[in-house]
């Protein structure tokens, strides 16, 4: 099962957090092949979660890219707005 990936905006701080799938169906995310995209020329490589606190307001494409141990890729595609 490909990894699933949780996103949560709070103010003008963005959280994504990259988890495994289903309980019973663990094959292990692999940060190593985990980068994080936050639409305003910042990213994070290497990381299952990381944090981000935009210098400004507006709306950003968010794009996290991601696969486990098993070779089960995942990719999402998220438009967020910052107030």
């Amino acid at each position: 099962m490909e990894p699933r990936v949780r996103i949560r905006v709070k103010g003008r701080r963005v959280t994504v957090r990259v988890v495994d799938g289903r309980k019973g169906r663990v094959s292990g995310v692999s940060a190593k092949k985990t980068t994080i995209k936050f639409g305003d020329g910042k990213r994070a490589h290497g990381k299952a979660s990381a944090t981000h606190l935009y210098k400004r307001g507006g709306r950003f494409h968010l794009v996290v890219k991601t696969a486990d141990r098993a070779k089960n890729k995942a990719t999402v595609k998220r438009r967020v707005s910052i107030r």
